[in-house]
């Protein structure tokens, strides 16, 4: 569980603490968390609760990558 909540922890640290956050760092990071959601929803190892919290985590990311 930690392993898989620590990117979205540092991301919203670093964007947070960012003096300047700019469009291309905003996006840098969703593009980050994207991934890090689809690798742990085609993980194997992966328990199931935690895969289908990934596929609604994916609906939201997606949600903001559209607006």
């Amino acid at each position: 569980m930690h392993q898989y909540l620590e990117p979205f922890y540092k991301t919203t640290n670093d964007i947070c603490t960012s003096k300047v956050p700019t469009i291309g760092l905003v996006l840098f990071f969703m593009d980050h968390i994207s991934e890090t959601i689809a690798t742990c929803k085609e993980s194997r190892p992966s328990p199931e609760w935690l895969k289908s919290a990934a596929e609604e985590m994916a609906k939201k990311a997606r949600n903001y990558t559209n607006q």
